[in-house]
């Protein structure tokens, strides 16, 4: 069930699975760092409220490279609300620029790392994160 959309991302939750789906647009290519900043509040504003236990994040056609200091600034921001996730899945841009910044942003966080797995389509990872 869609549960969020702007012009950047829509975001889904699916109860049967306690899976937290977000997926990033091309138009992402426009943000700037208070435009993502909002964007990854209201993401986690859902974590909280939903605790899911898997989170899935389609990141094909995202095109924003995270700086250093919005890097550090998500992980204090959401490391607060992935308390009940156990599997994290990533579907990694196609950005060489994009993806160094996204790894580089859960890099920061060793918890986090050890739930998380990168992966080139949708079809892999849901493979996995219904395991």
């Amino acid at each position: 069930m869609e549960i969020y959309r702007s012009r950047f991302c829509t975001t889904e939750f699916d109860v049967r699975h306690s899976l937290l789906k977000q997926v990033w647009f091309r138009e992402s290519q426009f943000l700037t760092d208070s435009l993502y900043q909002k964007e990854i509040l209201i993401y986690a504003e859902y974590l909280n409220e939903f605790s899911p236990t898997k989170t899935l994040t389609n990141l094909k056609d995202f095109y924003f490279i995270i700086t250093p200091f919005l890097q550090s600034w998500h992980m204090k921001t959401v490391d607060f609300y992935v308390k009940s996730v156990k599997k994290n899945a990533i579907i990694m841009s196609v950005d060489l620029f994009t993806q160094v910044s996204v790894q580089q942003t859960l890099d920061e966080n060793i918890e986090i790392m050890l739930f998380t797995r990168y992966f080139s389509s949708e079809e892999e990872a849901m493979i996995w994160i219904l395991k």
